[in-house]
């Protein structure tokens, strides 16, 4: 195995233990103060959503963002799939460095949407 591979297997774990953090951090931060929309203002883009509002068309149901569920502990089986030689191929010169450009992308987009004022949950 050459340095090389290790890196990329090793940028891969530090990549996907990254988005585990930044995730559990965004969940811990559901205390954050949401702004309540005036009654009667019909401006639709200065217009958020409370906690405690069931029914919304901005976003789809809470229950389906469970599918990270599924994908987070998917992602973790490849990144410890990885280090077996039967996935060296695979790795290496399929995945290359997209896991770690996905993750990267993933972070900032979390962290986007911890900063809106407009959040929803």
């Amino acid at each position: 195995m050459s340095r090389y591979n290790t890196f990329l297997k090793a940028a891969n774990v530090v990549a996907y233990l990254l988005v585990i953090f930044v995730n559990c951090l965004v969940g811990v931060d559901k205390d954050k103060p949401v702004i309540e929309p005036e009654p009667g203002n019909n401006n639709t883009l200065s217009f958020t959503f409370s906690h405690n509002l069931t029914e919304h068309h901005l976003l789809p149901a809470t229950f389906t963002f469970g599918i990270w569920g599924l994908i987070y502990p998917l992602l973790g089986g490849f990144v410890i799939y990885q280090w077996f030689d039967a996935a060296e191929a695979a790795t290496v010169e399929g995945i290359q460095y997209y896991h770690v450009v996905a993750s990267i992308l993933n972070v900032t987009w979390l962290l986007i949407w911890v900063s809106t004022p407009f959040r929803i949950f």
